[in-house]
């Protein structure tokens, strides 16, 4: 008895602490049983009245919804619940009135279909274009639409000399069905040159009636292989469920296909930019530290790019002799462009990143990237022009299904040299957790030199409600010292956060999370200050 006694008393000076660590506000509330029933479809802070709205979806009827509207204030004390019978048809019109309350309506009737258009490669490799058709039907349950595609009419381009291409990738553009393919010369007929499509690239634009709009050529003097490609999307405003596609960017890499049109520098990258009407915005050359860098992220920012990834230092080979070959890397390269130059260009090896490994202090255990299969989670660019990657190791079981065990983060300076290797031990090790990888998000407090890392811990899954359940622990980074406080754990495992919104907005300087217990019939809010 004295032995729960105790364990009780610890618990409650340890949340305690906590509390006073994070200056934290914590409620629940049990919803009615329209609700249970309903999808949440919105929630939303009103900054001017300090309350919380919570929508929640009821199917009514065959074309009617019931929103039942809870508001709290912004101490999570309840204030009332409203009821509302909202025709189907009137959501939209809902929308454009009030478009912050109504931003989750997406609602075009209950089965609809669009033409678009499909991209692949033959066995040749060889670009073949195909019309399809995309089938939505409305799913009552989670509030959007199923889809089933049907593939239609074939179509092989090629340009007015009767040069076929060969596929390499492409980016579609959701909101009007543009098609940017980047794809390489292939002769009608064979020619002096088999490989002529890694050294004459084509990037082609097609509407969504796959007429051609403009074809841009890219030449090489030598052999090279694209290595990465990133899509670059802009909103197109509250009317529409898609995004634009805005710019695209390209990293090419010398390519070993024998001596003939063989650059005699491996690491001779280049690097690309272009607009939406293909424009060539920027062309750069850049020296990689070695001719294999596996580039694991781009990240494009509104003034500068970040390219990232580990780096086969010591590997006197080219890009395509290598690909897929490397399993444990010495090094990772950093790439930041801005203002069309390379900004920086920086190698870190492992041992750097073990001497720089730091973990919070209570942990006992010290892991860290090992050079071999890491999967970056999260990125972000700072203020102060400091640059992070957060991630996890992982490896492949015998279905060469990706397990994922040990969390880290990689924190670099202004100028790409690591600052701090941060590795974090998960709470949680079930099936779920290693299946899925862990959620992780950083935020800055209301001291810019204040960061806080939010892991979301998976303790399981939801068939009924078709998620994880996911509850949170926070630590505070100090950007300028980089160092790692210890994690502190939210909800108690009891409460898992909701999906769709786990964080809500609230008074400066404050985070709220926002969940329920398992069965969805308890809600729960946690308000902290971010210092």
């Amino acid at each position: 008895m004295k032995k729960v006694i105790f364990i009780l008393t610890f618990l409650l000076a340890t949340t305690a602490l906590f509390a006073q660590q994070f200056n934290m506000l914590e409620k629940t509330y049990e919803i009615t049983g329209k609700a249970k029933r309903g999808t949440l479809v919105n929630v939303k802070y009103d900054n001017a009245a300090g309350q919380y709205k919570l929508y929640y979806s009821i199917q009514s009827s065959a074309t009617a919804i019931t929103l039942q509207i809870y508001t709290f204030d912004k101490d999570f004390n309840f204030v009332d619940v409203k009821n509302e019978d909202v025709a189907m048809d009137k959501l939209n019109d809902m929308k454009k009135t009030n478009p912050l309350d109504f931003s989750w309506v997406n609602f075009k009737g209950s089965s609809y279909s669009v033409e678009g258009n499909n991209v692949e490669a033959n066995l040749l490799g060889t670009l073949v274009l195909k019309k399809k058709r995309i089938n939505y039907t409305y799913n009552w349950f989670n509030m959007s639409y199923n889809k089933s595609v049907q593939i239609l009419d074939k179509v092989k381009p090629k340009n007015d000399e009767g040069t076929r291409f060969y596929y390499f990738t492409h980016f579609e553009d959701d909101n009007n069905g543009d098609l940017y393919i980047l794809c390489g010369a292939r002769d009608a007929k064979k020619g002096n040159d088999p490989y002529k499509y890694y050294r004459e690239f084509h990037i082609l634009k097609y509407d969504k009636d796959l007429n051609l709009i403009k074809d841009l050529k890219i030449p090489f003097d030598f052999y090279n292989g694209y290595i990465y490609a990133k899509g670059i999307t802009e909103s197109t405003g509250e009317e529409s469920e898609n995004s634009s596609m805005s710019e695209m960017i390209f990293v090419f890499a010398p390519y070993d296909m024998g001596k003939t049109n063989r650059d005699p520098d491996k690491t001779n990258y280049t690097y690309i930019r272009i607009d939406k009407d293909l424009n060539l915005t920027e062309r750069i050359p850049f020296q990689s530290k070695a001719g294999y860098w596996n580039i694991d992220y781009i990240l494009a920012t509104d003034n500068a790019v970040y390219a990232f990834g580990p780096l086969a230092s010591g590997k006197d080979a080219y890009y395509n002799e290598l690909v897929g070959n490397v399993t444990k890397y010495k090094s990772v390269q950093l790439m930041k462009i801005a203002d069309k130059k390379v900004e920086y260009l920086t190698e870190t090896t492992l041992d750097e990143f073990a001497t720089k490994l730091k973990t919070p202090p209570s942990q006992r255990r010290s892991p860290d990237y090992d050079g071999k299969k890491f999967e970056i989670i999260n990125y972000k660019v700072f203020d102060n022009a400091d640059f992070m990657v957060v991630g996890q190791n992982f490896k492949l079981d015998q279905n060469k299904v990706k397990q994922y065990n040990d969390i880290v983060a990689f924190h670099f300076d202004s100028k790409g040299i690591l600052k701090a290797q941060y590795g974090v031990d998960t709470k949680e090790s079930n099936e779920y957790s290693k299946k899925y990888g862990t959620p992780q998000s950083m935020l800055i407090g209301k001291n810019p030199n204040n960061m806080y890392w939010i892991v979301q811990e998976i303790k399981g899954y939801s068939d009924w409600f078709d998620k994880e359940l996911t509850y949170p622990r926070i630590a505070k980074v100090d950007m300028s010292a980089a160092t790692l406080g210890d994690f502190t754990t939210l909800g108690g495992k009891e409460f898992y956060l909701d999906p769709k919104f786990p964080y809500l907005e609230s008074e400066p300087g404050k985070l709220v999370f926002f969940g329920s217990n398992k069965p969805g019939k308890i809600i729960w809010f946690n308000k902290i200050d971010l210092e």
